[in-house]
């Protein structure tokens, strides 16, 4: 079973690398065109509403919290230290979405729009690619 998972997970990323690099292509290959029509989300308001609701209502973020909070080092460790592990991971993910955020505004800001949205696609796609390589050496080296 742990063969046949890692080599679909070594064609899952090889996927999305093929996906990301046929992107970039062909953004790479039209002519800037006139930018697209405004959406339903592209407001700031709309875009965090959007996203604070697909991360309370996922079965993944439920999942997590579970295998957080249920861990057995924490079970005799009472309400308050749980808390504190909460309060950690949340004040963690935050610090990083600032990070993150701050810097993907930055880079975008000093390039065009053209030239950053084949820049991460391409990156995006290097590094699918490096995770598939490295995804099917371990699996090699283990069978």
């Amino acid at each position: 079973m742990h063969a046949a998972l890692g080599v679909v997970s070594v064609v899952l990323l090889l996927a999305l690398a093929a996906v990301f690099l046929r992107g970039a292509w062909r953004d790479l290959c039209t002519l800037p065109a006139a930018p697209p029509p405004s959406g339903r989300f592209d407001g700031r308001r709309a875009g965090y509403l959007l996203g604070a609701t697909m991360a309370l209502t996922s079965p993944w973020n439920v999942a997590f919290w579970l295998a957080a909070v249920g861990r057995p080092e924490l079970s005799g460790a009472g309400f308050a230290a749980i808390l504190v592990m909460v309060a950690a991971v949340i004040a963690g993910a935050l610090t990083w979405g600032i990070v993150w955020s701050a810097a993907v505004v930055l880079l975008r800001t000093r390039t065009s729009g053209r030239a950053w949205g084949i820049a991460v696609k391409l990156l995006t796609a290097a590094l699918m690619i490096h995770f598939a390589i490295r995804s099917a050496s371990l699996l090699f080296a283990g069978a």
